[in-house]
């Protein structure tokens, strides 16, 4: 519950970030950020990466422990926990794709700076998930 607090919380940062640079909440005016500004879109990545599970995270874990206790309770409940799971990370990498590539808006062709205090604030939300993982197998916790 943690992991999943701290990667919605950054997809949230992300999103008002955005805002703050394009000035809309359509995504498609968002598209080809990784030309305009890399450094948005590779915190996108990064938090697309965590909310869908990616290896190194502590979602991964978490999820893991939660198809083992379904697999151990009820097994008929696998098969939609799965389903869900796996459409959780087919959104996730949806949505870093329609926002982040494609053609540049005429208005962003210029660039729309990130300030470093905003990158400081998604590496901050990203540090607990990326850095638990570790910690938790060097305690032994499993």
């Amino acid at each position: 519950m943690v992991a999943h607090g701290l990667a919605a919380s950054a997809l949230f940062a992300l999103a008002g970030l955005t805002y703050e640079s394009v000035q809309s909440r359509r995504l498609l005016l968002t598209r080809g950020a990784s030309s305009w500004a890399p450094h948005l879109a590779g915190a996108w990545f990064l938090v697309c990466a965590v909310n869908m599970g990616a290896p190194p995270t502590l979602n991964l874990q978490a999820e893991l422990f939660l198809l083992t206790a379904m697999s151990s309770y009820r097994a008929t409940l696998l098969v939609p926990l799965v389903a869900a799971l796996f459409f959780s990370a087919a959104y996730s990498l949806h949505l870093y794709t329609v926002s982040q590539h494609g053609p540049t808006p005429r208005f962003l062709a210029g660039g729309v700076p990130c300030s470093p205090r905003a990158l400081l604030m998604v590496a901050l939300h990203l540090r607990p998930i990326m850095r638990a993982v570790p910690l938790a197998l060097h305690f032994g916790v499993s």
